[in-house]
């Protein structure tokens, strides 16, 4: 048999046929919008308008403990705290008043804020300088700890 003498298949048994329809059925499903559509600006979705309601428990949560912290600092006792449990309760409530969420930096300064007091709290030597220190920088053991050493050594060279 030639070419001439087979008869042609009919279109449906042709597998380009096949290939154009499904083409055509998935554009018609997962296709473009309409252009009206692509022009209508999106509307935000609800659930962003909602807010959690943890949020609000944490920022005032948050704002009670600046409340705290700012009470404590701005009217500071005549004597700084030496019970180390609530030393390092004020040490933790400032880090969350200053670095909130950042928790490895509340971590960290909480961290740096007891070795710096554990280390004040051993110094024996020239406690006026010691008093003097606290007086100015009250919880903050950190600047305590580091003014205190500046101070006795500039003192040491001039006086010995």
């Amino acid at each position: 048999m030639t070419n001439e003498e087979k008869p042609k298949k009919v279109i449906w048994k042709r597998w380009w046929f096949w290939l154009f329809i499904v083409l055509v059925v998935v554009g018609a499903v997962f296709g473009s919008p309409d252009k009206k559509e692509k022009t209508a600006p999106k509307e935000a979705p609800e659930k962003v308008e909602e807010t959690p309601k943890e949020i609000p428990e944490q920022v005032e949560e948050i704002a009670e403990i600046k409340e705290a912290v700012e009470k404590e600092v701005l009217e500071p006792e005549p004597e700084t705290k030496t019970d180390r449990d609530k030393m390092i309760e004020i040490f933790k409530a400032e880090a969350l008043a200053d670095w909130s969420d950042d928790y490895r930096m509340v971590n960290y300064v909480v961290k740096e804020q007891i070795e710096a007091y554990d280390w004040v709290v051993k110094q024996t030597k020239y406690l006026d300088i010691m008093t003097k220190v606290k007086q100015e920088w009250g919880n903050d053991y950190r600047m305590v700890k580091y003014v205190y050493k500046k101070q006795v050594e500039a003192y040491e060279i001039l006086f010995k």
